[in-house]
């Protein structure tokens, strides 16, 4: 049982790593937004 939480935990952490998805966290802690803001203010593909 607890490898499972400590892969989840390793999951969580490699996720975080992405810079794009600590762009849309930060963003979201501002303020709610939807997917289209996000992509226009992200400016990514």
């Amino acid at each position: 049982m607890g490898n499972a939480a400590c892969c989840d935990f390793d999951k969580f952490l490699k996720a975080m790593a992405s810079e794009t998805r600590q762009r849309i966290l930060r963003l979201l802690s501002e303020r709610e937004m939807c997917v289209t803001e996000l992509y226009e203010t992200l400016d990514i593909p």
